[in-house]
């Protein structure tokens, strides 16, 4: 939390995502759940897919907190069979939440290249 609010007071942009306790397994942290879909959406690494694929992609997943079903959709995403969406966008910050929810603080309301 600290470095998170430094980076604010120097004016960067921001991004601090916290999970769940799950994530804490005897006092030492974990990576959540589709960790690589995560830090690329969160740095904006690549382009964020578009809406057009979000809404694709969260009717595949039924919209629902499965980090399973995340991985199924995102292999279709990746393979090229979902429905309005290129191969390699990075996953938007509502596609990730069908993941895992954790807390998000955006300093500057962006998430990704958004």
């Amino acid at each position: 939390l600290y470095m998170y609010e430094a980076m604010v007071a120097e004016g960067n942009d921001a991004r601090l995502l916290s999970f769940p306790h799950k994530h804490l397994l005897d006092g030492l942290h974990s990576d959540p759940k589709n960790e690589w879909a995560w830090k690329v959406g969160c740095l904006g690494i690549v382009d964020s897919c578009t809406d057009a694929c979000q809404s694709s992609f969260l009717a595949c997943t039924t919209n629902t907190s499965n980090p399973d079903e995340f991985a199924r959709c995102e292999n279709y995403l990746k393979s090229g069979k979902l429905a309005n969406c290129v191969p390699g966008c990075a996953p938007t910050l509502e596609m990730l939440q069908t993941s895992e929810k954790p807390v998000v603080s955006l300093s500057q309301g962006r998430f990704g290249s958004q």
